[in-house]
């Protein structure tokens, strides 16, 4: 069924504004496109006879003049539509005037009933005449100067929407109608001396009316049960029952227990609020939890895709092939195994078939003229030339001298090859040296004296060959411009990720004792070229001795290293180090694992 043809005086739609068809035509307004107003089904037979003025029946809209006539013999209910502070400085003079403001309109879903709530803090006698509402005639509702009811979404509109179109528990008996021109109409039309003045800062009651307007509730109509619903319990029905007669004494008491209620609705509208201000604002706290909770899993998942894999180790890289032992290869001792000489020399190497006889030829110069026993092991990182054929030869031109070649079966990295060197190396002290020759071999004594102060009695302890003495030198100035960046911007980024004490971290002349060796390189995981600052970072959790030692060194040409490339791996692999190392993926440990 439909339930607006079905209830009487339901609401049409046009797209003109309809004047009282008793009026000339000589005093039609203009009225915008686009606007919409509501004509009452009870101008054409509706089931209540509407009153008549001169004869003629009340439209959907009304003059100044109109009203004044339509006053006597008939209850009219006056909503003006308006902030409650132009309500209070002026209204028209009407003993049943309320005033509704725009704001409360404008609220998303408004209905009747939450429209009788947010007038709960109204002056009683407002709140009254507002409940008893399809008790008038006529409702007639006026803004400032508006000629229609405006577009559907206008506070006009809406209101009649609200108390009309879609109220079906207290029905008005017509339309509700609007006073054309607002209140400066009424004003133009009959002055100051038809409207009520007020101060417009306190909201006080007005006093009771004796108005013959005024009405008692015979059959009050039936509550909507609600706590926050002033009628629910059936007080101000009953006081409202007795006679106009008998009710001018009572208006005290009337007064006294709307206060009461509406003392009792502020408190509950005040604590409804606050629970839904608390709510509005535990839903933000939790979405921006669920968003921060997204983004950690998001970077957590990141960091495993580009954490590096774990360094898996061939059959034939835990062999070796010195002068000797050309054809069979011979097994690589452990780390963990005791050491047999003083002094284990790792150089990394990937196509280093120039540079390498130049810086071995240095190397077995100085060592021989020692008297420390020592390995040197070449390890050749997957090279694409004759990295390990050429070394064996170098090999075959000191005989005397124990030199191990190992060939991996992949390119792993400078760190990968370091690492590989150390697990299966002899000495008690373990040097890694770059293959280019940059560092003198002479300044191997200063790191071992240096490493007799750190770690006596072969304790466990770093020492690092440093050059940052040589920043203001032609080594470094006349270096090329592209390293220098590279060097500053890498200072920079240490001092962020923990290891700003050591002042040159990317010297590849460091020595280490068999002890330190044991705990820093079976946790290591990055095998680029940035792996030294994992190594000194896990040497500072480990609680491991670490000094720094000023050397000699000179750029040597033909170097692999990409700067700009590098630089991009540089920053991303020391923030998957450190990220790693906080979120307790990789751990160090001072117990010595076991080579893998």
């Amino acid at each position: 069924m439909n339930s607006f043809t079905s209830r009487p005086g339901s609401p049409t739609k046009t797209t003109a504004l309809l004047k009282p068809f008793y009026l000339s035509s000589s005093s039609t307004s203009p009225i915008p496109n686009g606007y919409s107003t509501y004509t009452s089904p009870l101008l054409n037979g509706g089931s209540s006879p509407a009153p008549l003025i001169n004869g003629k029946s009340v439209s959907n809209s009304l003059f100044p003049k109109d009203l004044m006539r339509l006053r006597k013999g008939v209850k009219l209910l006056l909503i003006d539509v308006r902030d409650r502070a132009d309500f209070q400085r002026e209204h028209i003079k009407r003993d049943a005037v309320i005033c509704i403001e725009p704001t409360i309109l404008r609220r998303k879903s408004i209905n009747a009933t939450s429209l009788m709530e947010a007038l709960m803090i109204s002056p009683p006698t407002e709140v009254n005449f507002f409940a008893n509402r399809e008790k008038f005639d006529y409702v007639v509702l006026y803004d400032w100067d508006s000629t229609s009811f405006g577009p559907l979404d206008s506070p006009l509109s809406v209101l009649v929407q609200t108390i009309y179109e879609r109220e079906f528990t207290r029905m008005l008996k017509h339309a509700p109608i609007i006073l054309v021109g607002g209140l400066e109409a009424w004003k133009k039309e009959f002055g100051e001396a038809d409207v009520t003045k007020g101060d417009g800062e306190v909201v006080k009651p007005p006093p009771p009316s004796t108005s013959t307007e005024t009405f008692a509730l015979a059959n009050p109509p039936t509550p909507r049960l609600s706590a926050r619903n002033p009628f629910a319990n059936g007080t101000i029905p009953s006081a409202l029952s007795s006679s106009s007669g008998s009710r001018r004494g009572e208006s005290g008491s009337l007064c006294v227990v709307l206060l009461q209620e509406e003392s009792i609705i502020y408190s509950q509208r005040g604590t409804e609020e606050k629970g839904e201000l608390a709510m509005e604002t535990s839903t933000i706290v939790y979405a921006g939890l669920a968003a921060v909770f997204g983004v950690v899993i998001s970077l957590y998942i990141a960091l495993i895709a580009w954490s590096p894999d774990p360094i898996v180790t061939h059959d034939s890289e835990k062999k070796y092939r010195s002068h000797k032992h050309r054809t069979d290869a011979q097994p690589l001792p452990l780390l963990s195994d005791p050491s047999t000489v003083d002094l284990s020399v790792v150089i990394p190497a990937y196509n280093e078939t120039e540079r390498l006889p130049i810086m071995l030829a240095s190397a077995i110069d100085h060592l021989s003229k020692t008297t420390h026993s020592f390995e040197v092991l070449i390890v050749d990182d997957g090279s694409s030339d004759d990295t390990s054929a050429a070394s064996l030869s170098l090999a075959g031109k000191y005989p005397k001298c124990d030199i191990r070649v190992v060939t991996l079966e992949k390119n792993l990295g400078k760190g990968g090859a370091v690492r590989h060197g150390m697990l299966y190396a002899s000495g008690e002290r373990l040097l890694m040296v770059d293959a280019d020759g940059a560092s003198r071999f002479n300044d191997l004594e200063l790191l071992w004296r240096a490493m007799d102060d750190i770690a006596p009695d072969c304790g466990a302890g770093v020492v690092v060959g440093s050059r940052a003495h040589l920043v203001r030198t032609d080594a470094v100035v006349k270096r090329s411009l592209l390293r220098n960046i590279l060097m500053y911007g890498l200072h920079t980024i240490l001092r962020i990720v923990g290891v700003g004490h050591i002042r040159d971290t990317q010297c590849g002349f460091k020595l280490f004792s068999r002890s330190a060796a044991q705990q820093i390189f079976p946790h290591q995981h990055l095998p680029t070229w940035i792996f030294d600052v994992e190594l000194l970072l896990l040497a500072k959790q480990l609680r491991i001795p670490v000094a720094e030692v000023p050397i000699d060194w000179h750029e040597v040409p033909g170097s692999k290293l990409n700067v700009v490339t590098a630089s991009l791996q540089m920053l991303r692999d020391l923030l998957i180090v450190r990220a790693n190392h906080l979120l307790g993926r990789w751990k160090a440990s001072s117990d010595k694992v076991k080579s893998d």
